[in-house]
């Protein structure tokens, strides 16, 4: 890992690239989306204070930019492949298994930015208790919301 957002001592910590690296290093574009992440999470900190983990990721993959494919080819070509975590494991132990849980939680995070408008979403990082709400079978209904929306798209330009 190139960067953490928080450290024992609450800093960041950034790792400079090589000049020429090898082909097992990161680039220094890779490392510019990791800073560009991090920072994220520490301006959502300061502004929201803290959130669940899926939550703080989630929003850091939707803003970085760094999913350049878009829902329907994320959904076509991961999700819907592959067996679906449960919710607690998602939220209690983020990022410990084979599974990418970055990919969910920027499903997740879109879903409810689709669903909820920007600024309702903005409201509800602001209420911890709406969050433990809506986050009940959140996963499900993200994957269920994307995978109908993308199947009546294709049924109209039939």
């Amino acid at each position: 890992m190139c960067a953490c957002h928080k450290d024992e001592d609450n800093s960041l910590n950034f790792f400079e690239p090589k000049d020429n690296p090898s082909e097992n290093d990161w680039s220094k574009e890779e490392y510019k989306s990791v800073i560009i992440h991090e920072l994220i999470h520490g301006i959502q900190f300061t502004l929201f204070g803290s959130t669940p983990e899926w939550l703080n990721e989630g929003i850091a993959k939707y803003l970085d930019e760094t999913y350049t494919k878009d829902i329907k080819w994320l959904l076509d070509n991961y999700i819907n492949n592959n067996p679906v975590p449960n919710q607690e494991e998602i939220e209690n132990e983020f990022g410990m298994h084979e599974y990418d849980s970055y990919n969910y939680a920027y499903l997740m995070v879109s879903y409810l930015i689709d669903t909820l408008g920007k600024d309702n979403f903005v409201n509800l990082l602001r209420d911890k208790e709406q969050i433990d709400i809506i986050k009940k079978d959140l996963l499900n209904r993200s994957i269920n919301y994307y995978n109908a929306k993308y199947n009546e798209e294709k049924n109209i330009k039939k």
